[in-house]
């Protein structure tokens, strides 16, 4: 039979190569084959939940994930890394299928466990404070969002640099909670940043045109017609020029366009 290790590399290797659904079968298979010690189908259920959850089968990710950290937590204890990287992902997954309660008590809990063992730069730390601040911003608690989504950030600044994919994912979010509070010249000056960074990092590429389309919207949001159509207008074609016509990002774009050109109009 071949290697476990083998075997993980292979999946991952499917992955890797834009084959997700060849992927999960395969990690599906592995965490399910006889004579497998604890860590490796820990391993191996970690792998298949995040599959799980890059596809958005969060119900099934959600059940595999928890599999996962109850395996590494009994097995080396619930403050090791392995333990506390399950379950990171393990609150998104809940966040993702709008289970805020549980989501974002999973969250606090892994923040906990990480403030008192990780030191001040580990970026498991700041993936916990990134992904527990998206969770209490839709639950409208923006300060602590906020407050949460600048320690990310900081951490992310202190490994990556301010021009980092990292610190442009924090600039949105942040633009969004000023936009929530009705600053929404602070929200636009941040989402211009965040532009910024993706354009000279990333070129054309998905998240570059998420983001033009969130400053799009923020500077509708403000009457800036003009400005808001030029800048949908180039998210939209950033989307297009990687391939992506379709889908609930590039539809509310779209309608945003629609808007704005009525409100040019007049």
């Amino acid at each position: 039979m071949m290697a476990f290790d083998q075997r993980m590399t292979e999946a991952e290797r499917l992955l890797q190569q834009g084959q997700p659904e060849k992927a999960k079968l395969a990690f599906r298979q592995l965490a399910d084959q006889p004579g497998l010690d604890a860590i490796q189908r820990g391993r191996a259920l970690y792998a298949l939940g995040t599959v799980l959850y890059t596809l958005h089968e969060f119900q099934e990710g959600c059940t595999t994930l928890d599999k996962a950290w109850q395996t590494f937590s009994a097995e080396l204890g619930a403050e090791h890394p392995a333990s506390t990287r399950v379950l990171i992902l393990l609150a998104r997954c809940h966040v993702a299928m709008d289970d805020m309660e549980t989501g974002n008590k999973l969250g606090r809990q892994v923040l906990d466990i990480l403030r008192r063992t990780a030191g001040p730069d580990d970026p498991q730390l700041a993936a916990a404070c990134f992904f527990l601040s998206s969770g209490v911003y839709q639950v409208g608690q923006l300060d602590e969002a906020e407050k949460l989504t600048k320690e990310a950030m900081g951490i992310w600044e202190r490994r990556f640099g301010h021009r980092s994919v990292e610190v442009s994912t924090c600039l949105n979010n942040l633009g969004r909670i000023e936009e929530e509070r009705g600053h929404l010249e602070q929200g636009i000056a941040l989402h211009r940043e965040a532009v910024s960074i993706r354009k000279e990092l990333l070129g054309s590429h998905r998240e570059t045109a998420f983001s033009l389309g969130n400053l799009g919207t923020a500077l509708a949001s403000a009457g800036h017609w003009q400005e808001a159509i030029d800048t949908l207008e180039e998210a939209l074609a950033c989307y297009a020029a990687v391939g992506v016509t379709t889908g609930f990002e590039v539809e509310g774009y779209r309608a945003n366009l629609d808007l704005c050109r009525k409100a040019l109009a007049g």
